[in-house]
């Protein structure tokens, strides 16, 4: 066939390439192949195979670079927070959360990292405390200093304006009490 089949709408199907041609042909039709080349008075076949091949290509290529791009964005995402999570993970079978002391020190002392950083520094104690205070000041909030000791009554105060400072920095009763024992002998 040398032009459009007027019968068909401008479809060609004389061969199993030119049905080919067309199927393609149409599928791209509505994107314009992501460029502003127009192709409006093209009529011949091989005007169309290598409207065709322009827009396949540059499809490929886009689809190629596009998902690579946005497969390279999620991995680096996930190995990135895989990485926080193991840091985080390794920082809590090691650390304190509330002294800061590493179970390396602790079992210098002779202090289980375990039963410290569970019964002695449990973090769920501190956020119970905080939850009590904050209960407290919410039923009691002319009269709060009346209704709680005057330690709890501190850390309130401290617990309001952010200011840590009551935590234990680098200490425990049991490293305290180790501490003294060591310096007896």
């Amino acid at each position: 066939s040398s032009g459009i089949n007027a019968e068909y709408g401008g479809e060609w199907c004389d061969s199993l390439f030119e049905c080919f041609t067309t199927v393609v042909r149409y599928s791209f039709r509505n994107s314009n192949g992501g460029h502003n080349y127009s192709w409006t008075d093209r009529q011949a076949l091989s005007d169309i195979q290598l409207r065709i091949l322009i827009d396949s290509t540059f499809w490929v290529f886009y689809s190629i670079i596009g998902l690579k791009a946005i497969t390279a964005i999620i991995i680096d995402g996930f190995t990135s927070k895989k990485k926080e999570r193991e840091s985080a993970l390794h920082d809590m079978n090691t650390k304190c959360t509330v002294c800061g002391l590493t179970k390396d020190q602790l079992n210098t002392k002779g202090i289980d990292f375990k039963d410290h950083s569970d019964e002695e520094h449990s973090i769920w104690s501190y956020i119970h405390l905080f939850y009590y205070l904050d209960k407290m000041s919410r039923s009691h909030k002319k009269n709060l200093k009346k209704h709680i000791s005057a330690v709890q009554y501190e850390v309130y105060e401290k617990y309001k304006k952010n200011d840590i400072s009551f935590f234990p920095d680098g200490s425990s009763i049991s490293w305290n009490r180790a501490n003294e024992m060591m310096n007896k002998f």
